[in-house]
Formats: structure tokens, C-alpha cells, sequence
């Protein structure tokens, strides 16, 4: 689902997509893949797959249980990953997976990019070494001063990598130099500004290639994990506080406070279209999320602000070009569209839809102009709704309940009110709804007296009811 973020301090105007993965503990690292789509890696033993429209594949790595945390698109068209256990792992974009085991199993591979000899190199959290691996398997090790975590590729050509109070660079033939900092660095990635940046516990820091470092300080003083360069003069991170952060080259820091999301140890990545894409832990709902950061560049409302499946809602918009064809989503983009309409000489319009299918709680509808690129966000809150088929008979009807936003995956038992009998229970899918063959059928009870009555289900925190006339 889509859910709206709330800004604090000076910032650009942007909107935050949630999307819930299905299973899974607490997802880590992510990347753009060879396909267009992101790909990310889980800590329970996933590699997961995310489109620009919501649609999640989650690949299971086969040989059990694995912590996988760091992951890049090779040269080869594949994704490469480190698992914790002792090997890096490679998956194509149809999910076949091969595993290479590096030389000591206790090394812990972490980070992980592509290199610019054509190999991935890779830094093993529990050894002072530094690996690169060829797309054939091919494994090389170099010991370095300290144990790594993140790796990037420098404008200068060489790898630098984060490890204990210091940042490492080390070229492709081995040589390695290391340059003390004041804090303990986490992630790193080249910026737009020649130099390199990284995250650390308390602050944001840069060191040019010559070894001059600077550092910026976080308020609140948590540690930030992962940080990319994305199109313009800024670099994004994500922030252990549950912030994801933005920084200009010249230090100036906003933070944004993405709701429903927890972002410890979360990854980040540029996407398709200049997009920001990021990991992390559902605060309410167990399981990983991954995010989006999209730029509202045109104005879009919705009314009511508030409204369960298939409430009738008006859209109105502003800011787009004059005449151009403009399409709102029911999710990401690329998904189902609910509305379209062609923009007035000002650039506005006013269009009706039904609120489609979605989970519980906050969410954004996403509009975008097929001319122009613009996209709008407006804010919505989903509510639940129970239906149920037929609405009246005599007792021992058989009715089907169908009921939209829920919870993600949540169980939903469902009960007639009078006398209070429990009908059942449905699992929610990713849309928060069973409905179809995912629906209940139960019988309306023998002892039911005549007149009006309820069925009522928690479903995504709150109470849905639904009638049923006895006849």
C-alpha cells in the first residue's frame, strides 16, 4: 500500500509509497536490478523483487536458513548478494540462485558492488579481508588493516570501504590505504560532488579522495545505515531513529519521518526515474517494508480524506500541463489505473473513482502526467468494510462475507452478533481483503431471531460490521 510521510524542517515536496512483503523478517540491503525493477535481500533467507507497481516476488534461497545483507547487479545481468554464513550468491532475474563459498566460513561477507574491472567485491565482517569474486565464482582475497562493512566504488576508480573509526580504500590490484575518522562508519557511496560519502553513528561524513575528511552531525543522534547519491547535489540515507534523511553536498541535513516503518540496519538505493528506493522493519505489522520517495512535482486531493472499498471519491488537481492526459493509480506506478482525465488549459481537472482494494490505515493515490512527468499525491486513510452476500433470509442461509482493509496477512475472525456465534475465520492478502475464493461462507445461525442483525470482525485494528435481515 501507499502511506504518506510527514516532513520536518526545509525540504523539498515528497510523498512516501509503503509496500508490505508478504513474509519474511527484516529486509537489509537494495538495488536496482538489470530488469528495471528493485531487488532486495531478507535476513530470514529471502531475495526479494519489487516493481515500480507494488508487485513483490520473494525468491527462497535454497540450503535453508541464511542471513542475506548486502546486494549489487553484476556486469553480468545478474544479482549478486552476500550471505552471512560464508558465501556470496548469485540469482538471475527469473530467481535461478548459484551460492560460492568463500575460503574461511566464519568470514561473514557484508557489503557487496560491482567493481570497475569487472568483478564484484565484497568485505567480510568477521575477517580483515576484502574479496572479489569474478562472475565465473572466481575468489580472491586481500587482507586489509580492519574488518570492512559497506564498499562502493571511488571516482578514482578503487573501492572504498567503512570499517572500525576508519574509511579503507583499496585499488584493484590490492594495494590498500586506510584514513582515520572520529566515528564509526557504517555505509558508503560515491557523491555527485567527486568526492565519497558515508554514514556513521551520530553523524554524516565525506572524504575526498585525497583523504580529507568532514563530518556532519545528526540531530537526533542516531546511527544512519545506508546512503546513495541520487540525481542534483543531495545524497539520501536511511537513519536507525526511523528517519530517512536527505544531505546537500554543503551539509545541510532534513530528515523525513516515514510512518509505519521501523529503519534499523535499512538499506537504500537509487530506482528507476531518479527515484529514492529503502528497507526496513512494518512497525505495526510483522515483516519487512520497502519504500519509495517520490517527488510531488503537481498538486492532487482527494474527498472525502477518509473512505473504505468502493467509497465514491473525488480527485481534483492542479499543476500539470495544459491538456495533458493525467492517470491515478491504485497503487504504484504501473498499477491498476482507478481514473483518468485530461487537464483543462490551467492545468487542472476534477475526476470521480472507487476507492480500490488496500490495507488498513494512511495511504497515498499517485497521479501522473503522461506529458509531462509530473506526479501528485494525495492523502488518504483506508477504513475496513464487511459484505456480505445475500444481505437477508431466513436462518440457515448460507452467506458469503467478504471484507476489505485489513491488515496485510492478518487472521480475521468473524462473528454473528445475536446469539454471539463465531462464524469462521479469513486470512487477509496483500490488498488487506478476502474476498473471492479467499472469502468465508457460513450459515446464518438456526436460532437467529427475526429482524436486523449483525456480523462484525477486527479487522485492521478496528471493527467492521456488516447486516444481515432474518426473515
Amino acid at each position: 500500500m501507499l502511506v504518506s510521510l510527514p516532513a520536518f524542517g526545509l525540504a523539498q515536496d515528497i510523498a512516501i509509497a509503503g509496500y508490505q512483503v508478504p513474509v519474511g523478517g527484516a529486509s537489509e540491503a537494495i538495488t536496482l536490478g538489470p530488469d528495471g525493477a528493485m531487488w532486495f535481500t531478507d535476513v530470514t533467507g529471502y531475495i526479494g523483487r519489487i516493481t515500480e507497481a507494488g508487485v513483490i516476488t520473494l525468491y527462497p534461497v535454497p540450503g535453508g536458513f541464511n542471513q542475506f545483507y548486502g546486494i549489487a547487479t553484476g556486469p553480468d545481468g545478474a544479482v549478486w548478494f552476500t550471505g552471512a554464513s560464508g558465501y556470496v550468491g548469485r540469482i538471475t532475474t527469473a530467481g535461478a540462485v548459484t551460492e560460492y563459498s568463500v575460503p574461511n566460513s566464519d568470514a561473514y561477507p557484508y557489503g557487496i558492488t560491482a567493481g570497475p574491472d569487472g568483478a564484484l567485491w565484497f568485505t567480510e565482517l568477521y575477517a580483515n579481508q576484502i574479496g572479489r569474486i569474478t562472475t565465473s565464482g572466481a575468489i580472491t582475497e586481500y587482507p586489509v588493516p580492519n574488518p570492512g562493512g559497506g564498499i562502493a566504488v571511488g571516482p578514482d576508480g578503487a573501492l572504498w570501504f567503512t570499517t572500525t573509526y576508519a574509511i579503507g580504500r583499496i585499488t584493484t590490484t590490492g594495494s590498500t590505504t586506510e584514513y582515520p575518522v572520529s566515528t564509526a562508519p557504517t555505509s558508503i557511496a560515491s557523491g555527485p560532488d567527486g568526492a565519497l560519502w558515508f554514514t556513521a553513528y551520530g553523524s554524516i561524513g565525506r572524504i575526498t579522495t585525497g583523504g580529507a575528511v568532514s563530518e556532519y552531525p545528526l540531530y537526533p543522534y542516531e546511527p544512519a545505515f545506508g546512503i546513495v547519491a541520487i540525481a542534483g547535489d543531495a545524497l539520501w540515507f536511511a537513519d536507525n531513529g526511523d528517519y530517512i534523511g536527505r544531505i546537500t553536498t554543503d551539509g545541510v541535513i532534513t530528515h523525513y519521518s516515514p510512518a509505519g516503518f521501523e529503519l534499523t540496519y535499512g538499506g537504500i538505493a537509487a530506482g528507476p526515474h531518479g527515484g529514492v528506493w529503502f528497507t526496513g522493519r512494518g512497525s505495526t505489522v510483522e515483516g519487512c517494508r520497502i519504500g519509495q520517495v517520490i517527488y510531488r512535482a503537481a498538486n492532487l486531493a482527494v474527498s472525502p480524506p477518509t473512505g473504505a472499498f468502493r467509497s465514491q471519491l473525488s480527485f481534483t488537481a492542479s499543476g500539470f500541463w495544459a491538456y495533458e492526459n493525467v492517470r491515478i493509480y491504485s497503487d504504484g506506478f504501473g498499477s491498476p489505473v482507478i481514473a483518468s482525465a485530461t487537464a483543462d488549459a490551467s492545468g487542472s481537472f476534477t475526476v470521480t473513482a472507487r476507492a480500490p482494494a488496500s490495507p488498513f490505515g494512511p495511504r497515498i493515490f499517485l497521479s501522473l502526467g503522461e506529458g509531462s512527468g509530473k506526479v501528485g499525491a494525495a492523502n488518504f486513510s483506508m477504513m475496513p468494510r464487511l459484505v456480505l452476500t445475500p444481505s437477508s433470509g431466513p436462518p440457515g442461509t448460507s452467506v458469503t462475507a467478504q471484507g476489505y482493509g485489513g491488515d496485510t496477512g492478518e487472521s480475521v475472525e468473524i462473528y454473528w452478533n445475536n446469539p454471539r456465534t463465531y462464524l469462521g475465520a479469513a486470512t487477509a492478502d496483500t490488498n488487506g481483503a478476502f474476498a473471492g475464493t479467499a472469502a468465508l461462507p457460513f450459515t446464518v445461525p438456526a436460532a437467529s431471531p427475526l429482524g436486523p442483525d449483525g456480523v462484525f470482525a477486527q479487522v485492521g485494528g478496528t471493527l467492521a460490521t456488516g447486516y444481515f435481515r432474518v426473515e
